[in-house]
């Protein structure tokens, strides 16, 4: 007995996983992107590009820090 109430959870859990699958996959495809909005969100999402403005930013900062002290 026990081991036919595992099998209807494992149904049941089956089932609703199946079911939630076809519900997202009846959803409104996405709207295809222009190359100038791939491009601008590859650029948004681009850790290495992030991180060296953060560079270039704080290199700007350390010139004008070294031009005061002149």
């Amino acid at each position: 007995m026990r081991l036919r109430d595992t099998h209807l959870v494992v149904s049941l859990l089956i089932v609703l996983m199946l079911s939630a699958c076809l519900v997202r996959a009846q959803e409104e495809p996405a709207k295809p992107l222009t190359l100038e909005e791939a491009v601008s969100l590859a650029r948004s999402h681009n850790r290495e590009l992030k991180q060296a403005g953060l560079e270039i930013h704080k290199q700007k900062e350390a010139f004008s820090e070294a031009k005061t002290q002149l």
